[in-house]
């Protein structure tokens, strides 16, 4: 089970995700990006995956896309610092055209 708060600000949407990133709640934070990206256009929007317990490939795959397309991924702790390094350098790899953080 997985929870995704979304603030919204003037200039920024932020996300907090916490609990397990597998399938079928993987595509719950997609929707809530997608969603943000709609409600907020031209906002920064900031991933907080800080909360999270485990994250699946599909969720890091996810992830990985959300980074690509200007989503900011930020984290507070190695082992989350890890996991966002590791996204970031994956969404290089495969050629995205804007990774922010």
């Amino acid at each position: 089970m997985r929870k995704v708060t979304v603030l919204s600000g003037a200039a920024e949407c932020r996300m907090k995700v916490e609990g397990r990133s597998f399938s079928p709640w993987a595509s719950e934070l997609e929707s809530a990006w997608q969603q943000a990206q709609r409600a907020t256009p031209g906002n920064k929007i900031v991933v907080d995956p800080s909360g999270m317990t485990f994250i699946a490939s599909n969720g890091k795959a996810i992830r990985m896309n959300m980074t690509g397309h200007g989503a900011k991924l930020v984290a507070r702790g190695v082992h989350n610092e890890h996991i966002v390094e590791k996204l970031k350098s994956r969404a290089r790899a495969a050629g995205a055209a804007r990774i922010i953080g």
